[in-house]
Protein backbone atom coordinates (compact mmCIF):
# COMPACT_ATOMS: atom_id res chain seq x y z
CA UNK A 1 0.00 0.00 0.00
CA UNK A 2 1.40 3.65 -0.64
CA UNK A 3 1.03 6.33 1.78
CA UNK A 4 -2.04 8.15 0.23
CA UNK A 5 -3.81 5.02 0.65
CA UNK A 6 -2.81 4.12 4.64
CA UNK A 7 -3.74 7.67 5.29
CA UNK A 8 -7.23 7.15 3.68
CA UNK A 9 -7.75 3.90 5.13
CA UNK A 10 -6.77 5.88 8.58
CA UNK A 11 -9.04 9.14 8.17
CA UNK A 12 -11.78 6.86 7.43
CA UNK A 13 -11.29 4.64 10.43
CA UNK A 14 -11.46 7.78 12.13
CA UNK A 15 -14.88 9.09 10.59
CA UNK A 16 -16.47 6.04 10.87
CA UNK A 17 -15.21 5.34 14.80
CA UNK A 18 -16.41 9.41 15.60
CA UNK A 19 -20.30 8.43 13.85
CA UNK A 20 -20.54 5.58 15.93
CA UNK A 21 -19.82 7.15 18.91
CA UNK A 22 -22.37 9.97 18.10
CA UNK A 23 -24.75 7.55 17.38
CA UNK A 24 -24.16 5.63 20.88
CA UNK A 25 -24.00 9.26 22.14
CA UNK A 26 -27.53 10.21 20.60
CA UNK A 27 -28.90 7.23 21.99
CA UNK A 28 -27.72 7.98 25.57
CA UNK A 29 -29.36 11.30 25.52
CA UNK A 30 -32.57 10.32 24.45
CA UNK A 31 -33.23 7.38 26.93
CA UNK A 32 -32.71 7.64 31.08
CA UNK A 33 -29.24 7.71 32.00
CA UNK A 34 -26.75 8.45 34.98
CA UNK A 35 -23.88 11.36 34.26
CA UNK A 36 -21.21 9.29 34.36
CA UNK A 37 -22.54 7.64 30.98
CA UNK A 38 -23.20 11.16 29.75
CA UNK A 39 -19.85 11.80 30.85
CA UNK A 40 -18.37 8.54 29.29
CA UNK A 41 -19.79 9.10 26.31
CA UNK A 42 -18.22 13.06 25.94
CA UNK A 43 -14.83 11.60 26.68
CA UNK A 44 -14.77 8.93 24.46
CA UNK A 45 -15.45 11.21 21.36
CA UNK A 46 -12.86 14.07 22.93
CA UNK A 47 -10.06 11.19 23.15
CA UNK A 48 -11.22 9.53 19.65
CA UNK A 49 -11.22 13.08 18.41
CA UNK A 50 -7.55 13.98 19.75
CA UNK A 51 -5.85 10.74 18.87
CA UNK A 52 -7.28 10.52 15.30
CA UNK A 53 -5.79 13.98 15.09
CA UNK A 54 -2.83 13.48 16.37
CA UNK A 55 -2.47 10.29 14.39
CA UNK A 56 -3.34 11.67 10.97
CA UNK A 57 -1.09 14.98 11.93
CA UNK A 58 2.17 12.51 13.08
CA UNK A 59 1.49 9.96 9.73
CA UNK A 60 1.10 13.04 7.42
CA UNK A 61 4.33 15.03 8.78
CA UNK A 62 6.62 12.18 9.98
CA UNK A 63 6.43 9.84 6.49
CA UNK A 64 9.15 9.72 4.51
CA UNK A 65 10.03 12.72 2.23
CA UNK A 66 10.60 12.30 -1.85
CA UNK A 67 13.36 13.15 -3.12
CA UNK A 68 12.91 16.36 -5.44
CA UNK A 69 15.07 14.61 -7.95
Amino acid sequence: MDRNSILTTLFACWIIALFVEILRFNNTIHEVHTPDDTLFDIVLIAITLIVGAVSIIVATFLSPKKSLS
